[in-house]
């Protein structure tokens, strides 16, 4: 078992996020695609980076992929909000409580997958 295979996986949610953000910045100034489309896109990569993520952290727990995914989008979660706190002066909000939500519930399933595998 590894230790704080959370930490592990919040730097593959990271990961898979700027990669995601470099390809679509690509393919946004090659092709007349629509800005209009923009956050749908942003939210499939950001899910699914928190899926991958958390089945990572499950994976690598061995044990309680629930709690280890879950842990790993939470981080992801609060690092995105401290991101948008101090770059552009977002207010903390109710939506930011709902997307933690969200990515402990996205992450923690993609962990309970990542342990049973």
């Amino acid at each position: 078992m590894t230790r704080m295979p959370w930490v592990i996986g919040t730097g593959f949610m990271l990961g898979i996020a700027f990669v995601g953000i470099i390809l679509i910045a690509t393919i946004l100034s090659l092709t007349s695609m629509s800005e209009a489309n923009l956050p749908y896109v942003i939210y499939t990569v950001h899910l699914l980076a928190l899926w991958i993520g958390g089945f990572i952290s499950g994976k690598r727990a061995q044990e309680k992929g629930w709690y280890h995914g879950g842990m790993a989008g939470l981080l992801y979660a609060i690092l995105l909000t401290i991101i948008g706190f101090l770059a552009f002066s977002l207010p903390f909000s109710l939506q930011h409580l709902l997307l933690w939500l969200g990515a402990f519930l996205v992450s923690a399933v993609g962990g309970i997958v990542g342990v049973n595998r």
